[in-house]
């Protein structure tokens, strides 16, 4: 099966939606032959990660189109803002003829990622002119997504391009059933196109080793903090727990990953030594980063907004894989909350983020007293292991083929 994979996002830049296009590409491209289309690399959020390039070891052939530079998007967004759609790829739209001479051949079948939404928008075209069934994944929200800064008019054409995908799609995969749910009350019409397909982790990848409790005890945050997705709540706790209790001075909390200039800010002038921004760093710089924690981060939007809801931070799987307890800022209707609630860690928010501090405190004791059960995990994770959701997507992409 010869399969095309639209996806602007994907290795070897280094961004949470590339890393999780590349754990399945490397399982689809040992049973198919996959064309993968994307974009150059120009650094900024999503530079160029050497680490990433082994998913691309089967792919049969990368298409990689060029984009203006980012300071060119930032200054034609500025300048006319409503040619700036969906997303920074719209200038990846307007290659359709010579993107359609370079791949040369029909597939048997489209497969898109998306965020960015613009590989949903090129798939749709190829999928209506080529009269290709096509497999569209969203693994956010479209429209409506909380994340994106958008007016009146913007939202109504996001919703409109929804629409249009939805409808011309055979089928669509989202990252959490809580977004099935979504879709398919949004949709009833459609409501048998929708499909549960999660983030994963890397079978390859190592799970966590035996904590060792000779070590300075670590707290670690990897990921992206931007809008509504902050560190406030988390740092004022880790400084409250810093006065309050001198022991939690013993502790390193260290954050990694781009961050914008509010979080930035935010953390470079907190009065607590042992709070350290490292900076973005590599997939597997951030994946050792990870193994060195006793304790981890995790960091969704406490808006009153449902659609934060829906998401399924991609970070969570590495996280699982590590066996470590986690601390998640999330609220309690999340998907990360009912993942990770009395499984993987404990969940704060503005309800209970008075509780915060007491907590990293007793964390840090327990570290000192060498308490292997207080940093014990669940380890029923194997659900979201990329080798078996690969076989589930593999299978729905037979299955489309075969009713044309």
């Amino acid at each position: 099966m010869k399969v095309l994979v639209i996806a602007l996002s994907a290795p070897p830049k280094n961004s949470p939606e590339s890393v999780q296009t590349g754990r399945y590409l490397q399982h689809l491209a040992k049973s198919m032959e996959v064309t993968l289309l994307t974009t150059k690399i120009y650094g900024g959020w999503e530079p160029a990660d050497q680490s990433l390039e082994k998913y691309l070891q089967s792919v049969f052939r990368v298409v990689s189109v060029r984009l203006p530079h980012p300071k060119l998007i930032s200054l034609v967004r500025r300048i006319w803002p409503s040619l700036v759609f969906p997303d920074e790829g719209f200038f990846f739209l307007l290659q359709q003829w010579w993107i359609e001479r370079k791949i040369g051949h029909r597939p048997d079948l489209i497969i898109s990622r998306s965020a960015p939404f613009s590989s949903a928008i090129m798939a749709r075209r190829m999928s209506s002119k080529w009269g290709m069934p096509w497999i569209m994944h969203l693994s956010d929200p479209w429209a409506g997504n909380p994340y994106e800064q958008s007016n009146g008019s913007t939202h109504k054409r996001a919703a409109i391009a929804e629409h249009d995908c939805m409808r011309v799609a055979s089928a669509i995969t989202v990252t959490s059933k809580k977004t099935v749910a979504y879709y398919q009350t949004k949709y009833p019409l459609w409501r048998e196109k929708f499909h549960f397909l999660p983030n994963v982790f890397d079978d390859q990848s190592q799970t966590g080793g035996v904590l060792e409790f000779d070590k300075p005890m670590k707290f670690v945050f990897t990921g992206r903090l931007y809008g509504d997705r902050n560190l406030f709540l988390v740092i004022e706790a880790i400084e409250e727990a810093c006065r309050k209790h001198p022991v939690c001075s013993t502790a390193e909390f260290l954050f990694a990953g781009f961050f914008d200039d509010r979080n930035a800010q935010r953390i470079q002038n907190t009065p607590a030594k042992n709070i350290k921004w490292l900076g973005p760093l590599s997939s597997e710089l951030a994946n050792k980063l990870q193994h060195e924690a006793a304790v981890l981060i995790s960091i969704d939007g406490l808006a009153d907004n449902p659609m934060f809801d829906l998401y399924f931070p991609s970070k969570l799987l590495d996280y699982f894989l590590v066996q470590r307890p986690i601390i998640a800022i999330t609220n309690t209707t999340s998907t990360t909350y009912h993942e990770v609630e009395g499984k993987f860690g404990r969940c704060f928010n503005s309800r209970n983020q008075q509780e915060l501090p007491d907590y990293i405190a007793h964390l840090v004791e327990q570290y000192r007293s060498k308490n292997k059960l207080a940093f014990k995990v669940s380890n029923e994770f194997g659900s979201y292991s990329s080798r078996v959701q690969s076989e589930v997507l593999i299978a729905l992409a037979k299955k489309i083929v075969a009713h044309g």
